[in-house]
């Protein structure tokens, strides 16, 4: 059983950028955010492969990483 169901601690497994989303609509950009972090990391910031992987259009991953300012790292 999940640990947020079961009454556990409420952030296991969630960033701490989540748990301080005040509102709903916060909480998804701010988990989709992380999700494609994790994703384009993933795929060594291949947008191409991270895109196909996500069955995503290219164009939309691109969007994304603007909307969300995700910038490769180093």
């Amino acid at each position: 059983m999940d640990a947020l169901v079961a009454g556990g601690n409420e952030d296991v497994g969630l960033g701490s950028e989540l748990v301080l989303s005040g509102r709903s609509q916060d909480f998804k950009d701010r988990s989709e955010r992380l999700f494609l972090l994790r994703k384009l990391r993933e795929f060594d910031w291949n947008v191409s492969e991270t895109a196909r992987a996500l069955d995503m259009p290219r164009s939309n991953l691109y969007k994304k990483t603007e909307k969300f300012s995700l910038k490769r790292e180093g």
